[in-house]
C-alpha cells in the first residue's frame, strides 16, 4: 500500500482541463451556434403541448433560449468545482492516513474506535478481528477505519492539526489556509446553496492549492519514510 500523488494530481489535473475546455466551448459564440443550429428541426413542449417543428423561423425563434440554456448548465458546472475538488482532496486526505496507519500501526489506536464517540479507545470487535485470513489485510481494515474517523469532522483545521501531531510535520500555514478556505466555500454552496460567480482565475487557484497541499502530504511520505508513488514528479 501507498500514497499514489500520480492519482490525484492527474484527478485534479484532468477535472481542470475539462472545466477548461468546457468554458471555452461555452464562451465561444460561433461554436455554440454551430452546436444548436446543427439540428434540422426544433421538439418540445409549448402551452402544455408537443410539438416539432422544421419550420426556419421557428428553428430561430429557439436559439437564444437554447443557447442560454447551455451557459447555465455551464454556469451550474462551475459552481461545482468547489465542490468536485474537495470531494477529491478528501479522499487523498483519507488514503494518506491509511498508508500512514498502516506504516506507524501504533499511531492508530486513539482513531480507530474514538472515545468522543461514547466508545472504548481503540476498542476492535473480536468478530472484526476473525474476519480478516491475514495480520496485514486486518491492519489494512483498522488503518482504513482510523483514517476516516481522522479526517473527519466539520472543521478542517482540526483535521490538519490532527495530521500534524500524528506526523510531527508542519504544514506549511499559507496552503492551509487556502485550503480551508475552499472547503468553507464548498459548505456554502452544499449546505446554504449559495450562488458565487467563480471565473476561470478562481478555478485556476483551487486547483493550485489542492497541488500544493497533496504536495506537502507527499513530503511527509519522504520524511517518514512512508511509501508513495510519484509518476509525475511532484517532488523534485
Amino acid at each position: 500500500m501507498y500514497f499514489d500523488l500520480g492519482k490525484y494530481h492527474s484527478e485534479f489535473l484532468f477535472l481542470y482541463g475539462r472545466y477548461k475546455e468546457l468554458r471555452a466551448f461555452c464562451l465561444d459564440t460561433d461554436a455554440l451556434y454551430a452546436y444548436v443550429t446543427e439540428n434540422k428541426y426544433v421538439e418540445g413542449f409549448q402551452n402544455g403541448e408537443y410539438f416539432k417543428s422544421t419550420d426556419k423561423l421557428e428553428l430561430e425563434k429557439w436559439l437564444t433560449p437554447k443557447t442560454d440554456a447551455i451557459i447555465t448548465a455551464f454556469d451550474t458546472f462551475e459552481l461545482q468545482m468547489p465542490v468536485i475538488f474537495s470531494s477529491y482532496l478528501e479522499d487523498a486526505i483519507v488514503t494518506f492516513l491509511t498508508v500512514y496507519f498502516v506504516k506507524y500501526e501504533n499511531c492508530m489506536g486513539d482513531y480507530v474506535n474514538p472515545s468522543d464517540q461514547g466508545n472504548i479507545k481503540g476498542f476492535v470487535k473480536i468478530s472484526d478481528i476473525l474476519k480478516h485470513i491475514t495480520i496485514e489485510e486486518l491492519k489494512e481494515s483498522l488503518a482504513s477505519k482510523a483514517a476516516h474517523n481522522a479526517a473527519s469532522g466539520k472543521s478542517k483545521k482540526k483535521v490538519f492539526a490532527r495530521i500534524e501531531a500524528l506526523t510531527k510535520y508542519t504544514i506549511q500555514t499559507k496552503i492551509k489556509d487556502r485550503i480551508i478556505a475552499l472547503y468553507d466555500k464548498r459548505n456554502e454552496i452544499v449546505h446554504e446553496n449559495k450562488k458565487f460567480e467563480l471565473g476561470m482565475d478562481y478555478i485556476e487557484e483551487i486547483y493550485d492549492d489542492c497541488i500544493a497541499f497533496i504536495t506537502e502530504l507527499g513530503k511527509i511520505c519522504v520524511e517518514k519514510k512512508v511509501p508513495f508513488n510519484d509518476p509525475s514528479g511532484l517532488l523534485r
